[in-house]
């Protein structure tokens, strides 16, 4: 663990990254940004290999690393790149349009 130690930043894909542990094992480097939830938006910075342990694992131990319902992520990057987001695109996730007003956009 030197060199985690030593150095602030390190380089991945081409891209620099400021040097933080994995929030869930502390072991490896955190590459990846984990929505806990989107709405309000909570993130954990972790490794490849725990978000991805996160994300498949059926266990209800990982239960309070998922606080999202079915398409909140399209939802939150359509609004993030001011996408509009209608009847249809909720048909075509099979979401409920009434389900939580308050998350929609509706132009």
């Amino acid at each position: 663990m030197k060199f985690y130690r030593e150095y602030p930043y390190y380089k991945f894909r081409g891209k620099w990254y400021k040097n933080i542990l994995c929030e869930h094992c502390k072991i490896e480097p955190a590459t990846q940004k984990h929505h806990i939830s989107y709405f309000p938006e909570k993130i954990m910075n972790l490794c490849f290999s725990c978000h991805l342990v996160i994300h498949k694992s059926k266990h209800p131990m990982y239960d309070k690393f998922k606080q999202y319902d079915k398409g909140d992520s399209h939802m939150f990057y359509a609004k993030k790149h001011k996408q509009k987001i209608d009847y249809y695109w909720f048909r075509y996730y099979g979401i409920e349009w009434k389900a939580n007003p308050d998350k929609w956009i509706k132009n």
